[in-house]
């Protein structure tokens, strides 16, 4: 059952082959992948919802990204953890990635204000000029974020007024599941259900709100 919703959620990837030229920025949205241990204080530890920064990194890394914006503050009811932005920044630094490839939004605390902050960043940076100019030019934004959470996301940068291209992540939908599954339902699920209520129950707060159509 969970897999036939996430089906009718999750779109289609975006296939790297397809990128051609290459995007000027691709923005990627904290989750909650990234923290610190309180064991571990030397050390980012990761979730399993990491494939968010790691589609950014490969993009960065086969030339079809030249720069990323890493979009994420203190999430969450829990204020007192290090900005998510931040710490995959240092993650990115102590693997030698370049500086001048790394751009960070590390005051978001939701989906709402990542695209009002991105907006505003991209707005400095004069980014979004050469797509508004004319005709046939492609917006310079690649959108990275969990599948699941790509239609809250897409429509908030929409609000904004933010051209881009969405490259969803992070899939949780099994590409085929076997008869045996369907006898003997997985614990996981419960958390999986919550994922997608979150996303649900977002969307219409959103839309009460104002922040989405």
């Amino acid at each position: 059952m969970i897999n036939t919703v996430y089906r009718r959620i999750e779109a289609k990837p975006l296939l790297q082959e397809s990128i051609s030229p290459p995007f000027e920025y691709a923005v990627v949205l904290g989750g909650g992948f990234a923290g610190l241990h309180n064991g571990f204080p030397d050390r980012i530890q990761f979730n399993d919802h990491v494939n968010r920064l790691t589609e950014g990194m490969e993009l960065m890394g086969s030339g079809k990204v030249r720069k990323l914006i890493l979009s994420g503050g203190e999430g969450g009811l829990q204020r007192d953890k290090a900005a998510e932005s931040l710490l995959s920044q240092a993650f990115l630094t102590e693997i030698n990635w370049p500086d001048s490839t790394i751009l960070t939004e590390s005051t978001s605390r939701n989906t709402f204000e990542n695209a009002r902050n991105v907006k505003r960043m991209l707005d400095s940076l004069s980014a979004l000029a050469p797509a508004i100019e004319g005709p046939g030019t492609r917006a310079p934004v690649l959108l990275i974020t969990s599948a699941l959470h790509m239609p809250r996301a897409a429509a908030c940068f929409h609000r904004q007024g933010i051209p881009f291209v969405p490259y969803p992540a992070d899939y949780q939908q099994w590409e085929k599941v076997s008869l045996p599954l369907y006898f003997f339902p997985q614990l996981r699920c419960f958390d999986e259900w919550q994922a997608i209520f979150r996303e649900w129950v977002g969307t219409a707060v959103y839309r009460l709100k104002g922040y989405i159509e």
